[in-house]
C-alpha cells in the first residue's frame, strides 16, 4: 500500500502547533534548523520535519519523538532503531510545498518541483535525458515544453531517489514517459521487463498549479492519491 501527503510548508501554525513542531525535534535537528540563514528556510525545514514525524508516527502507532532516522549507503533517509524497516518513505520539497510518500514494504521515491522558467532547459535536457525523452520533449509546442521538462525531471528524480543511489546513477541510463496521463518507466538500462515491475505516478496539487510531482514505487499496479496534510488532524 502506498500513501502520499502534500505538506504546505508556509501554512502559519497555531501557537500550540508551533511549540509542538519544535518539541518533536531532536537536539541535532534543532541545531540543523538553527544553521539556516533565513527565517523562512528555517521555518519550512522545521515544518517539513515535524510533518514527517507526525505522519510516520501516526502510521506506526508511536509518538513522533520516538522515531529514529538512519541513512542508507548513499544517504537515502530511512527508519532506524527499533522501527528500522517498518516502512519505506521518501520526502521531497520545493519552495513552500513538500510531498511525502510512504510504502508498506517496497522501495519508494518522490520528487516535487516548482515549475519555474529556465534559460538552459534544452542543454540540461540534452545532457541528462535519454534520447527518446529529448525527442518527446522537443516535439511539444513551445508553450508546453517547460512543464513537460518538469514532468520528465520529477519522474527521473523519483526513480533515482527510490533506488537510493543518488547522482551515482546516470539519468540517461533509463527513460520515462512524458504524457501526464500515462506516467511510467519505459526502460531501465534498456530492460523493458524490469521497468514494468515499477509503478510511476504523476501528481499535481489541485490547490497550486505551480507544482509538478512524481512518485516511483518498486511494485507494479500501485495507485497513489495524494492528500493535503493538515497538522490539526494529527494533534
Amino acid at each position: 500500500m502506498t500513501s502520499a501527503w502534500w505538506i504546505d510548508l508556509d501554512l502559519p501554525p497555531e501557537p500550540t502547533e508551533g511549540a509542538a513542531e519544535v518539541s518533536f525535534l531532536t537536539v541535532a535537528e534543532r541545531a540543523r534548523a538553527d544553521r539556516f540563514k533565513y527565517d523562512r528556510d528555517r521555518a519550512r525545514w522545521t515544518a517539513s520535519r515535524s510533518a514527517l514525524r507526525r505522519i510516520l508516527g501516526e502510521a506506526l502507532g508511536v509518538r513522533p519523538e520516538e522515531i529514529e532516522f538512519a541513512a542508507g549507503t548513499h544517504g537515502k533517509p530511512m527508519l532506524g532503531g527499533r522501527l528500522a524497516g517498518a516502512l519505506e518513505f521518501n520526502l521531497s520539497h520545493s519552495a513552500g510545498l513538500a510531498l511525502l510518500a510512504v510504502s508498506d514494504e517496497v522501495e519508494i521515491g518522490a520528487d516535487v518541483e516548482e515549475v519555474s522558467a529556465m534559460d538552459d532547459m534544452e542543454p540540461v535536457a540534452e545532457r541528462h535525458f535519454a534520447p527518446e525523452e529529448c525527442e518527446a520533449l522537443f516535439s511539444l509546442p513551445d508553450a508546453e515544453r517547460l512543464r513537460g521538462f518538469y514532468r520528465l525531471w520529477t519522474r527521473k528524480e523519483a526513480y533515482i531517489k527510490a533506488i537510493g543511489t543518488g547522482l551515482g546513477h546516470a539519468l540517461d541510463r533509463f527513460a520515462v514517459s512524458l504524457d501526464a496521463t500515462d506516467a511510467r518507466i519505459l526502460h531501465l538500462d534498456g530492460d523493458r521487463a524490469a521497468a514494468a515491475r515499477w509503478t510511476m505516478v504523476h501528481l499535481e496539487p489541485r490547490f497550486d498549479a505551480r507544482f509538478v510531482a512524481a512518485v516511483a514505487i518498486a511494485r507494479a499496479g500501485e495507485t497513489v492519491d495524494a492528500k493535503r496534510w493538515t497538522p490539526r488532524a494529527f494533534l
